[in-house]
This record gives structure tokens, sequence and C-alpha cells, in this order.
């Protein structure tokens, strides 16, 4: 037995070595993963200071564009005055040899005026009447300003046709006023045809290019959108890193601190069997009887009664098959047959009972609900103490029923048959197994893994019965994976009052919606939320 001892003591060295190195090399991956997420970070800044930046020159170009579109409006407006100066150029120049032939008939007026001392006075007047229709129809075939400058010639011929040299001078004035506004209008329509096109050409540009910096933005948020999604998924792979290097070193640390307790144990068994120390269990036997002390309280209970002696509460030293050194435990011979003290769950001090879902269905085996390590050591005040405590017993001792204790005050016990073996085995062995806000109220939920429950007392508590008696004790009762991911909610031991697996309540209380939280002892709550009540503890026994 020294040497399997001896060899088992040069494997836990050798999984304590590899632990160490597989931690440290998550915790490299956890470095590199922050190196990538820095990298992404600066560069999502570089592409969000390019995308403001485009985004301002947008807005500008925009800006210059409508401006544009509104000197393009007023441009149509030059262009509508250019077309109707041309209109008027055209009208000037009907005018002008309007007024051409005016003259020319003017002048035949004259000639016969000189004739007229000569010739028959009839003509004379045919001609003057012939002029003078002339002036009419040309003044009603003008523009009106045109015409009413016609229409004070017609006025000066009618009164003395013997003027005709003021008439031939307003005709001349006529012609001139008209050639100036002909030339106005012309360059009327040369300069406002040129802004219009100006105007145009300008709002053509501008408006491209505001078009062209409007799918620079989009492609630059595009590119800023991609950078934010590896930001996240770097973000992401960083809190995978993180998270599994956390859990790597809590393993890591765990089982160290397992390690160190499983060493000084098996070197103290080692010195024991080569004569060094000697065993006596704490009724006083004989030290080398110590090798045949009782696996349990419910043995030294029962082999009590049969020799017909009484048995106390108290310190007891048990060997069991899993454990071959002797080691104390705390018994309550109070509740026949005996039930062994293996746990204590406490509200009052630091949360030691805690866990995650990094074993996925299994939850986190390095945990203290699943791992062989031991918490504390057992003394006289063990039970009436507020403080979390774990028993080699957990670990170790068969059992088939299950007491739980409220501030050292009985609470609920099972029927024998609820398990089969240790409470560590057990626990081992289980799964979180419910579908998605299962029924707990009876024992149909065999997801529970139910007990019936044979005795409870109706203590007001916080976390298993809430001041009512309770049917069934469930034992690692939780929504297995894939089935309320977002809002997955687990407890080690709960009763039927919890009534849906939704509640995260009871000892060992765990709920994961955007990040796992688990607390010793859960309250009924959709999360896990521990008691406010510091004074809160339970006591866990086996038998």
């Amino acid at each position: 037995m020294l040497a399997s001892l001896e060899a088992n003591m040069q494997k836990l060295t050798a999984t304590n070595v590899a632990l160490k190195a597989v931690s440290d090399k998550a915790a490299v991956s956890a470095a590199a993963a922050k190196d990538l997420l820095d990298a992404a970070s600066a560069d999502l800044a570089t592409k969000k200071a390019s995308m403001e930046s485009s985004m301002a020159a947008s807005v500008v170009a925009s800006k210059q564009c409508s401006s544009d579109t509104d000197a393009e409006i007023a441009a149509a407006a030059l262009k509508t005055q250019a077309i109707n100066a041309a209109k008027d150029t055209s009208a000037i120049d009907k005018e002008l040899a309007l007024i051409a032939q005016l003259k020319a008939k003017l002048v035949e007026l004259t000639n016969v005026k000189n004739l007229q001392q000569t010739e028959n006075l009839q003509t004379s007047r045919d001609v003057e009447a012939g002029f003078t229709q002339a002036v009419i129809d040309a003044a009603d075939s003008v523009r009106p300003e045109t015409a009413l400058v016609l229409q004070s010639l017609q006025m000066v011929a009618g009164r003395d046709f013997q003027e005709t040299a003021q008439i031939n001078q307003l005709l001349d004035q006529l012609i001139d006023k008209l050639q100036k506004e002909k030339t106005l209008k012309e360059r009327t329509v040369v300069t406002n045809s040129e802004k219009a096109d100006s105007s145009t050409k300008a709002k053509s540009s501008s408006c491209a290019a505001s078009d062209a910096k409007k799918q620079e933005v989009i492609m630059l948020t595009s590119q800023y959108d991609n950078a934010v999604l590896k930001v996240d998924s770097r973000g992401q792979e960083l809190k995978n890193a993180n998270t599994e290097a956390a859990s790597v070193l809590k393993s890591f640390t765990d089982f160290q601190a397992s390690f160190e307790s499983e060493k000084a144990t098996m070197s103290g068994f080692m010195t024991y069997l080569s004569g060094g120390m000697k065993c006596s269990a704490s009724s006083g036997s004989p030290a080398e009887k110590a090798e045949d002390a009782p696996a349990s309280c419910s043995a030294i209970y029962q082999a009590a009664k049969a020799a017909g002696k009484s048995v106390a509460d108290g310190l007891y030293t048990i060997k069991t098959a899993a454990v071959p050194v002797p080691f104390q435990v705390y018994c309550d011979m109070s509740q026949a047959p005996g039930y062994t003290l293996v746990a204590t769950v406490a509200n009052g001090d630091a949360q030691q009972w805690t866990y995650n879902s990094a074993d996925g269905d299994r939850g986190q085996m390095s945990s203290l609900w699943e791992n062989g390590a031991t918490l504390g050591s057992v003394s006289e005040n063990t039970p009436s103490t507020n403080a979390d405590f774990k028993s080699m017993a957990f670990n170790s001792v068969i059992g088939t029923s299950i007491m739980i204790k409220y501030k050292n005050s009985f609470m609920l016990s099972t029927n024998s048959g609820c398990i089969s073996d240790s409470l560590h085995n057990t626990l081992n062995a289980y799964r979180f197994a419910c579908g998605g806000s299962e029924d707990l109220s009876g024992a149909s939920a065999v997801c529970g893994h139910s007990c019936t429950i044979k005795r409870s007392e109706s203590f007001n508590d916080p976390a298993l019965l809430h001041g009512s008696s309770a049917s069934y004790l469930y034992i690692k009762a939780g929504e297995k994976d894939g089935v309320q991911d977002t809002n997955k909610d687990r407890a080690y031991f709960s009763t039927s009052n919890r009534g849906n697996v939704d509640y995260a309540e009871g000892l060992g209380s765990y709920c994961y919606q955007s990040s796992g939280k688990s607390n010793d002892i859960g309250i009924r709550n959709d999360d896990s939320v521990r008691p406010s009540d510091t004074s809160v503890y339970y006591t866990i026994w086996v038998q």
C-alpha cells in the first residue's frame, strides 16, 4: 500500500504541474486576445475619424449643391429674360422696318408738298391720308411703348402736315431709341445665357461632388460598422479567453488546495504505515484498533444500540473505504439512526459554494460542490457556526438519506433510498437536466432527481421551505444547456416549494442571463440573489 500511495503522490504532483502549465498557457492566450482587441479598437478609432471627417465634408458638399441648385433656379429666370430679350430684339427689328417704311412715305409726302404749287391738291391730301393710315397701321403692330411714340407722331401729322421735317426728326429719334434698346436686349441675351449656362455647370459639378461624398460616407460607414463588429468579436474573444483563463486558474487553485490536502493526508498515512504515527478514536479505543473505526455516524449509532449503549451528539472518528486514514466527524445521534455532518452552506461569510457552467450540464467540476477538496476543520461548535464548511465525509461517507438543518435546528429529512453513494459521487453522477421553465412542484420532475421528504418543520427560511412543509427535496435541479441559455437557473438543493425551475432558489444558486451569477444561498428570484440576512446558514447531513 505504501508503494501505491507513493505512486499516487507522484501522479498528483504531475497533475498539479500540468494544470499550472495549462493555466499559464490560458493566461498567455488571454493576453494575446487583449492585444487583438487593442488593435481592433485602434482601427475602429481611425475608421470612426475618417467616417466623421467624410460626413462633415459631405454636409459641406451637400450645402454647396443646394446653393448651386438655388443659383440654377435663379439662372432659369435669367434664361427666361434672355429668351424674352431675344423676342424683343426681333420685335425691334420689325419696328425698325416699319419706321423705315414710314420714312419712305414721309419722303414721298415731302416731295408732294414741294410740288403742291403745280399739282392737284387732291393728290397731296391722298398722300397725307396714306401716311396717316400707315402710322396707324404701324402703331397697331408694334409694342405698346413704340405705339405711344407713333400715336404722338400721328397727332403732329394730323395737326400740320407742313411740319414734315419735325415728323422726320421724331422718326429719327425713335430709330435711335430702338437701336439702343436693341443693343441692350442683345447684350442681355448674351450675358444672361452665359450666367445660366455657368450656373448649370456649377450645379452639375457641385452636386456630382456631393453625390460622390455621400457614396464615400456610405463606404466609410460600412467600414466603421465592420470595425465595430470586429471589436465586438475581439471583445467576446477576450471575454471568453479571460473566462477560460479564470476557470483554468480556479481549477488549478482548487486542485492545488486539494493537492496540498491530499498530500498532507497521504504523507500522514504513509508515516502511519511506516510506524511513525498512532491514531486513536475520540471514544478512547486503543490506537491499534483505529483501522477498525466505523464508516459513518449511522454505523456507530447502530453498533451502540446493538450493544445496549447510548450515544450522544458530538465528535467521532470514522474510517471510510474511500479514505483509508481515520478522520473526525460530527454526529447527530438525536436523529435516528445517526446522521453525519458533511457540509455547512452559510450566508454570513465569503461565498465559497458558488460555481459557473464551465462544464456544461455538469456545472463546474472544480467547484466545492463537485471537487474532492475539504473546507475548514470539524469541532464541537461546527454545527452551530455560521461559516462554510466541507468535511471529508462529503466525499466518502456512503449514505441513503439526507437531513438538512436551518441554523442548527432540524428542518427536513428524506426517506431512505434518496441516495446510494457519497454526496460527492452523487453530485458528480447527476446532471442539470430540466427543460425550460419546467414544473418542480411534484415528484414528476425527474430532471430534479427528487427525494421524498419523510419529515419537515415549517421554518420561515428564505431558500427552502418559506414557512410551509414540502413534499420533495430536489438534488442538482436546473435547466440544461440549450433550453434557456439567456436565462438559465440552477440550484444544488431545493424543494417542491420552489415551484418552477425558473427560480434560482435553494442552496448552491446559479443564474446565467447576460453573464453567470452564483450565490451560496439563493432566494426566490428570477436571478441568483442571496438573502439580506447574514445570519442564515444551513447544514447538510447524510445517513
